[in-house]
């Protein structure tokens, strides 16, 4: 009788605490700490219709919506059946995994970009990319990745892209 009452009033302790933390940093800590030891990966959106939420649930909040599939998106954590990623303007969010695909996609950031022949900058220019152009990537090396667009090939400086990580070959 005596434990009883001493786990229900420890019970009644511990949920007030988190009442006035609140209960959004319980679960932050829960997504986290489940995790730890995840690495990162790239994915790409699989419809053209993609829901950004606030947290790891379908009741969460929509902050935001992708119009276009194939846009790449950084994995940085996971919770059941989401996925929290980061675009290519640092938004993070979460996304039901179903909505992602394992296909790799790049996306051009922001200005103008030369595509060579060859991976070499003193290479052929073959065709200028503005911001924004989602690129099939082929082959990466550590400086160059080969990419693909609309029966286009060639290649353009990893430094002008993100969906593939500075150090990785491929």
């Amino acid at each position: 009788m005596i434990i009883q009452k001493n786990f229900n009033r420890f019970l009644r302790l511990v949920l007030t605490f988190f009442m006035v933390l609140g209960l959004d940093n319980f679960s932050v800590y829960a997504q986290t700490s489940e995790y730890e030891h995840f690495k990162p990966y790239f994915a790409s959106l699989k419809r053209s219709e993609t829901y950004l939420r606030n947290g790891p649930s379908r009741d969460q909040f929509i902050s935001w919506t992708y119009k276009k599939k194939g846009i790449p998106v950084e994995v940085i954590a996971t919770y059941g059946e989401f996925r929290k990623v980061r675009d290519f303007d640092e938004t993070e969010g979460w996304i039901a995994n179903i909505m992602l695909s394992s296909r790799r996609s790049v996306i051009t950031l922001d200005g103008k970009h030369n595509l060579y022949k060859n991976k070499d900058k003193s290479s052929k220019i073959i065709a200028y990319i503005e911001g924004n152009v989602i690129l099939t990537p082929q082959e990466c090396d550590y400086f160059f990745c080969l990419v693909t667009h609309n029966n286009i090939e060639g290649w353009i400086e990893k430094e002008n892209i993100f969906g593939v990580y500075e150090d990785e070959t491929f």
